[in-house]
């Protein structure tokens, strides 16, 4: 299966310095068993792992970094002011600020992390009567008054949604740069630009998938109707309730979507009850039918068959 969404980049957890007591050859290929061996070793006594030259720190749980910018698909205009959090690592949380809205990503459905910069200059003129016009409104509050230059860091998640929709969230800031990258490793084990395996990506599919199914399987029990001709027929009457069709037509659609993308034949719909259960208890409920089915056998099968619907 090639991969949901882009490929991995060049990592950037590469090369440290040799002043860190790394070998400069450490992280390229072509390496022999002795100088693997070599390089594994001198990773474990450097301590901390890196991010470039950012020292990584162990993320203390729970956590909660303020007055960040978020945009996805929805808000491409400008960006919204967003917390994120997470209470023990099992998930990534983005709190939408002054409204409800919420991103909850278990860290299994993020399927890769990477990190870029943009530069906003003169931050502390913009902050007052042209703030409206600022590119990052929520990074330049959080930063100092009077600094000429103001680093933006940018933070670009890839996912896949509860509907098992590939999505993209780009997160930036102006400070918490070492924690967010520590939280950001903490959760996800990954490292920058590297992609969760095809494996994983699969495995998470494929639960969403069984779970959408069993949304639609309950939701279909609530739209089933009896022939009143012949009682142990059942079919989906999209007439009962014109919400709960829209949601069937939706859940049917993501369903696709997934099979499609796992290369698998979507699930059929599973009545509550089979017409031939249904047929089998309708025989022993009404007197004398079932012998003139077992000594009328192509008229029985005539009878017994449901109307197309």
């Amino acid at each position: 299966m090639r991969r949901l969404l882009i490929a991995a980049a060049v990592p950037l957890l590469g090369l440290l310095p040799a002043s860190a007591g790394i070998p400069e050859y450490c992280g390229t290929s072509g390496l022999s068993e002795k100088q693997i061996t070599e390089c594994a070793s001198a990773a474990e006594k450097t301590g901390n792992e890196k991010v470039g030259d950012i020292e990584l720190i162990k993320t203390k749980f729970p956590f909660r970094m303020d007055l960040l910018g978020l945009r996805n698909e929805y808000n491409l205009s400008r960006p919204v002011e967003v917390n994120i959090l997470s209470d023990d690592g099992t998930y990534l949380h983005i709190q939408y600020r002054n409204s409800s809205p919420f991103i909850l990503i278990p860290r299994e459905r993020i399927v890769r992390w990477s990190l870029g910069s943009d530069s906003s200059v003169d931050a502390s003129g913009a902050i007052g009567a042209t703030l409206g016009s600022v590119f990052f409104p929520p990074m330049l509050l959080a930063a100092p008054l009077g600094i000429r230059n103001v680093k933006t860091h940018q933070y670009q998640i890839q996912y896949i949604d509860e509907e098992g929709e590939p999505r993209s969230a780009v997160l930036t800031a102006t400070l918490w740069h070492r924690e967010i990258l520590s939280a950001l490793r903490s959760i996800t084990g990954l490292r920058p630009n590297e992609t969760r395996s095809d494996e994983d990506i699969n495995s998470v599919q494929t639960a969403i998938l069984k779970k959408l199914a069993e949304d639609r399987h309950k939701l279909v029990k609530s739209m089933l109707s009896t022939d009143t001709r012949k009682p142990w027929c059942q079919y989906i009457d999209f007439s009962k309730d014109e919400d709960t069709t829209k949601r069937f037509n939706r859940l049917g659609k993501q369903i696709d979507g997934i099979s499609k993308r796992l290369k698998i034949s979507p699930p059929a719909i599973s009545e509550a009850a089979s017409s031939e259960t249904k047929w089998q208890e309708h025989l022993d409920k009404t007197r004398g039918l079932r012998q003139w089915a077992e000594a009328n056998a192509d008229a029985a099968t005539k009878l017994k068959k449901c109307p197309a619907t």
